[in-house]
């Protein structure tokens, strides 16, 4: 490659870089919904300020001409496939303690409530999400892209019952693999069959379009692993140890409000951390991006440094 053609391709990932920041930062920005306590005023009023600041966006500031790096494939399986431990099973447990009243309820003039009783929810919805996709030899990244949809869904509603939410899961899974396999879609009766029809085919079509029209249909969000994509160009054999990590993280409500840049930048810090190629990773990133490594990303590299296990995601010197 000559010197020209390297210096075009790093001016193109680099204005690729800022087009995808300004994404996240703007219609695809989220907070962290499940975190929000009835008594925190000063938090209540910055959640307020962001969720009304997304709303005002304008379309031109929404509609970036950036075509997001998907790792697109065009066949799924052709049969459905029953999990071992089903949506259905998930609702079963949570209707032993479900109230009366919604476990969750955002009101934006009032406190926000949010039950802690969610969480778990959440943390086996996600796990069910990639034991669906591995079982049908799908992209992991779907995974990603669906839970993206489930938390700015989440903190535009509201109310949502535990019910109401697993279905949200469900559907958002149904839309994002649409996403990944634009060519052959997914029959809407496997997910019907997966909820062991805790679900019918009404109920996934009537969230779906809830939860587009929700979202303005925002679809299309950069992932830690487009950026990763990127900032990993000259290091992709490493790519795979940061998709192992990123994947544990997913289940962690504390990240659903931390930009995909800055996740994925803290997820290469630690794994590349202590290796003869920390210094040359870091020197390629700033390169393409100078103001990458700030203080965002430190907090988030400590709060992954903190996690279990990491051990097998750090690389092997």
């Amino acid at each position: 490659m000559s010197r020209y053609q390297s210096k075009s391709s790093s001016v193109y990932l680099s204005d690729q870089l800022k087009a995808m920041k300004k994404l996240e930062n703007g219609p695809y920005e989220c907070i962290d919904y499940l975190s929000m306590l009835p008594n925190d005023d000063e938090t209540f009023m910055k959640c307020n300020i962001s969720c009304s600041s997304l709303f005002e966006l304008s379309t031109e500031q929404m509609d970036d001409e950036l075509e997001i790096n998907y790792e697109v494939y065009d066949d799924v399986p052709i049969t459905p496939i029953i999990m071992s431990k089903s949506p259905a099973s998930i609702i079963d447990v949570t209707k032993s303690w479900q109230s009366t009243s919604p476990i969750y309820c955002s009101d934006y003039w009032r406190m926000k409530e949010v039950s802690e009783k969610i969480l778990p929810i959440r943390e086996d919805m996600c796990k069910w999400a990639f034991e669906v996709v591995d079982s049908y030899s799908m992209n992991r990244e779907s995974v990603f892209l669906a839970f993206s949809y489930l938390d700015r869904y989440a903190v535009r509603v509201e109310s949502i019952s535990s019910e109401n939410y697993v279905l949200a899961c469900m559907t958002c899974l149904y839309i994002s693999v649409k996403v990944m396999f634009p060519k052959k879609k997914p029959l809407l009766s496997w997910f019907v069959e997966m909820s062991r029809r805790a679900f019918t085919r009404q109920d996934f079509i009537s969230m779906e379009l809830d939860i587009l029209h929700t979202l303005d249909w925002k679809i299309n969000p950069p992932t830690p692993m487009t950026f990763l994509r990127i900032y990993l160009k000259s290091y992709s054999v490493y790519f795979q140890k940061c998709c192992s990590l990123l994947e544990q993280m997913l289940q962690d409500h504390y990240f659903i409000p931390k930009r995909s840049s800055v996740i994925a930048l803290a997820v290469i810090l630690v794994v590349f951390d202590d290796t003869v190629e920390f210094e040359e990773i870091k020197d390629s990133i700033l390169q393409l991006d100078p103001h990458a490594l700030n203080s965002d990303v430190s907090i988030v590299k400590d709060y992954i440094i903190q996690m279990e296990p990491l051990n097998n995601a750090k690389i092997k010197t």
